[in-house]
């Protein structure tokens, strides 16, 4: 495991000045590779016993040690693919390092989520008055998977793809709604505007993104992911099976909240769905005929 994922993903155990660390090290992994013990330790504000300490917490014999694998990740971020021009590229290698790494990023983002966490953001978008989805791109894929989902079971939900209108509807959002964003570095500017107009109209705020990320502050509740890059996708595009993973275990805990309302609702929609396609069906075999 490299160096940014231990931070990741125990960021939640380390101690204030290990954050600290943390957070230096992880907005600027470029600029640590040139620094030593004491000039870290000045750069973040700590001790340097406290860097020291914290090379030892993430498992290295010694800052050195910790310094050698921020060169290999700073390497492999700026190079994320190189390997695919290597003549020795097997496809089925790639195929295996693929399956692998979404199998990799769903279990480490089991791994960091708290149980009372997920209670309580699905207790939240289970009372919300208004479900407001806020994600661009690939996290914009899982908002509207997720948005089809609040439909099925009857539940007041936005989402829109156009960036704009998304912003204007956060402008709407009010105490009692909860606003929902996604976005796997959390720096989307377009996420953020309206993420932090939820938080400023008192609507509930939930954010699947990563730990030290932007979005972070304008949370009541986070839901971490974790850093994931295999060399092949880039981490943004791979960061969908993390997101949705996540999506679907806030489902599953607004399921067992009310069982018998959801059912009933999914009853109501499949019905539906079996009659819409039947009108369809009649349809297309009137047009036949004529």
């Amino acid at each position: 495991m490299d160096l940014h994922k231990k931070i990741v993903q125990t960021y939640n155990t380390m101690t204030p000045s290990g954050k600290k660390i943390s957070d230096y090290l992880l907005h600027n992994f470029e600029q640590s590779i040139a620094l030593n013990t004491r000039t870290l330790s000045e750069a973040v504000g700590v001790s340097s016993a406290s860097i020291v300490r914290f090379a030892h917490s993430l498992g290295y014999d010694t800052y050195a040690a910790m310094r050698m694998d921020i060169v290999r990740c700073q390497e492999l971020l700026s190079k994320p693919s190189a390997f695919l021009t290597d003549p020795g590229f097997s496809f089925d290698y790639a195929e295996l390092q693929l399956s692998n790494s979404i199998i990799s990023a769903i279990v480490e983002t089991r791994k960091l989520q708290l149980r009372e966490n997920l209670c309580e953001a699905s207790r939240m978008i289970h009372n919300a008055n208004m479900i407001y989805l806020f994600g661009v791109g690939t996290s914009g894929i899982a908002a509207s998977a997720f948005h089809s989902k609040m439909i099925y079971i009857n539940k007041s939900c936005t989402f829109y793809n156009n960036n704009v209108l998304s912003a204007i509807s956060s402008s709407h959002s009010m105490h009692g709604d909860v606003a929902l964003g996604i976005s796997y570095s959390g720096y989307n500017k377009d996420v953020l505007f309206s993420m932090e107009t939820c938080k400023k109209n008192k609507a509930f705020t939930i954010g699947i993104t990563q730990m030290n990320s932007p979005l972070a502050k304008y949370l009541d509740i986070l839901l971490p992911i974790p850093y994931v890059d295999d060399g092949l996708c880039s981490s943004a595009n791979l960061s969908i099976y993390a997101q949705m993973m996540l999506l679907d275990m806030l489902y599953l805990e607004l399921l067992q909240i009310s069982r018998e309302e959801v059912e009933k609702s999914l009853s109501l929609s499949h019905d539906t769905i079996t009659r819409f396609d039947s009108m369809r069906k009649q349809t297309n075999e009137t047009k036949n005929k004529e």
